[in-house]
């Protein structure tokens, strides 16, 4: 699979960003899931 990695800084929208998409996963398939989780350098501030 070619493509270019972009390596950036820490974004502080992040969090808020993830919680967006938790709700809509949520809203679609919620009923056929335990728990969604943020995790990898994107939930780790700095």
């Amino acid at each position: 699979m070619p493509g270019r990695i972009t390596v950036v800084r820490y974004d502080p929208e992040w969090p808020r960003l993830y919680e967006e998409e938790k709700q809509l996963i949520l809203a679609a398939i919620g009923e056929y899931v335990r728990s969604i989780e943020h995790f990898g350098s994107t939930s780790v501030p700095g």
